[in-house]
């Protein structure tokens, strides 16, 4: 319901062991922002559909307001196995990576990580504070960082400043 966004108290494993069961059970995209110092949890999704999300940045703001002292936003969205593609991608799309920009645009005093969440386990991909110093002091737009075929197939992406980690679930029930 995108009416009705949750708050939980939980930390980092058991908050992903809750995404794991929505991507058992769902078709559609969820996203959620986990603030690591408060382990706190809070559903962001709005207008779910079954090839993204999208979240407001008034709500972000919102929570941010009544979490003063934060440092660090990890933001969460989930793939889910679709049958339709008969697999899960594992690898943030270019609209994963434009929604990385855009939230260390939107939001430059917080150290900011993007996390996938799918059956197979979590892909983490930011970049660092001092890769973002470093291309604003070359004048290099974080956007051309990365590009995506004209065909949609293909996404080219510089791994000197974008960095990611995929972490396979060692159970994958």
């Amino acid at each position: 319901d995108d009416r009705v966004y949750f708050v939980t108290n939980k930390n980092e494993e058991q908050g992903i062991k809750d995404i794991r069961k929505i991507i058992n059970n769902s078709n559609y995209e969820e996203s959620w922002l986990y603030l690591p110092e408060k382990q706190t949890w809070y559903e962001l999704g709005i207008k779910g559909y079954d090839e993204g999300i999208r979240s407001q940045n008034k709500d972000i703001e919102k929570i941010l307001e009544k979490n003063k002292n934060v440092k660090e936003l990890i933001f969460y969205h989930n793939h889910p196995k679709k049958e339709k593609w008969k697999k899960v991608d594992n690898y943030p799309s270019f609209t994963d990576l434009n929604a990385l920009i855009s939230k260390i645009k939107d939001f430059p005093d917080y150290k900011i990580k993007d996390k996938i969440c799918s059956p197979e386990g979590i892909m983490e991909y930011f970049i660092t504070k001092d890769m973002i110093k470093e291309l604003n002091n070359k004048k290099i737009d974080l956007s051309q960082l990365f590009s995506q075929s004209k065909d949609g197939n293909s996404l080219y992406v510089d791994f000197d400043y974008i960095k990611m980690n995929f972490k396979p679930f060692k159970n994958k029930k």
